[in-house]
């Protein structure tokens, strides 16, 4: 499965099988701001400062490797009330990778951030590889993606298409990465501008989080 759509369609949105969530409750007008692929010193700091004026929570999918080499970013975070989960170690693409390389990777993930709560880098998984994840994970994908990763992208443009697509339980990704700098860190103003003056408050997905129950095959 490939779901790299800007937004992904409510009609694909309605079928999606059991596991994989691209949007949460919709309750007390709630969207979803989540970020991957850090933590990165000089990016996740502002990102977080900047949450922290809109008084706006998160979900931060982050790289094992990542949140192990930048330790007190990776705790900052959850002292902040903001939630972290698994983006694999090593940011490893499942549709390229060996299945037992990938759940390897997952599970390495795991050791340094403990939630069953999952996202695939690039939004790939293949199919047989969902049917042993969900066992373990529930695997989240979005409702918007900024593409504030897109180098062809301005902040404005990126800024544009959250604010034009966004709706309450919307799963809305931006990038704490040095790849996506300049554009989350100019457009994430403006949408978090937007959220607080059209009422919509943002929050974790903690209620996504999959029990433990290691079972897992690795």
């Amino acid at each position: 499965m490939d779901l790299y759509r800007t937004p992904i369609p409510p009609i694909i949105q309605k079928i999606l099988p059991s596991g994989l969530y691209c949007h949460g409750p919709k309750a007390n007008n709630a969207v979803y701001l989540t970020f991957d692929d850090g933590p990165n010193e000089g990016v996740t700091d502002r990102v977080l400062h900047l949450l922290e004026q809109f008084d706006m929570k998160a979900t931060f999918f982050c790289v094992g490797e990542n949140a192990y080499k930048q330790n007190a970013l990776f705790k900052m975070m959850g002292e902040k009330g903001h939630l972290m989960a698994n983006h694999t170690y090593n940011h490893l693409n499942g549709t390229k990778a060996p299945d037992v390389e990938y759940y390897k990777n997952i599970e390495q993930c795991h050791q340094t951030i403990p939630t069953r709560l999952f996202r695939p880098p690039y939004g790939r998984i293949r199919w047989r590889q969902w049917q042993v994840l969900k066992k373990e994970y529930n695997i989240v994908l979005w409702s918007v993606l900024s593409g504030d990763f897109d180098k062809r992208r301005t902040p404005a443009e990126c800024a544009y298409h959250v604010i034009r697509h966004v709706r309450p339980g919307s799963i809305i990704v931006f990038h704490d990465s040095q790849k996506a700098k300049n554009n989350v860190l100019e457009a994430l103003p403006r949408v978090l501008e937007h959220l607080s003056k059209s009422n919509l408050s943002s929050s974790t997905l903690e209620s996504l989080v999959k029990p433990e129950n290691n079972n897992f095959p690795c």
